[in-house]
């Protein structure tokens, strides 16, 4: 299994504008984190049979979006309906970090 919790690389432009600097990558395998995910969903389980509120910091449906690579072409939108985008890719991850960077002054 290829998949692993190491994608942030596509969010390298938020986190600079943020000045948030990345710590090196460390590879954590896929099957890893769900197994970890899924403990965590069974003790929160348990516990509330003894009325202990225990909300999981990740569940297994999280772990698998954190695992999976999601990308996704227009070309069959373009093809049918003649989509193009009216902001290019890069010029909208630079939108999307001047936006993050004004929400992070907020806080």
């Amino acid at each position: 299994n290829s998949r692993s919790a190491a994608n942030a690389e596509m969010f390298e432009q938020v986190l600079t504008a943020c000045n948030i600097s990345r710590r090196p990558i460390v590879t954590v395998p896929a099957r890893f984190l769900e197994t970890v995910a899924g403990f965590e969903e069974w003790l929160g389980e348990r516990l509330r049979f003894v009325n202990i509120n225990y909300s999981p910091t990740l569940t297994v449906h999280e772990a698998q979006k954190a695992t999976t690579h999601h990308t996704h072409s227009i070309k069959s939108a373009h093809e049918d309906f003649g989509y193009f985008p009216l902001i290019p890719h890069e010029e909208a991850w630079y939108y999307t970090a001047q936006d993050f960077k004004a929400r992070m002054k907020k806080l």
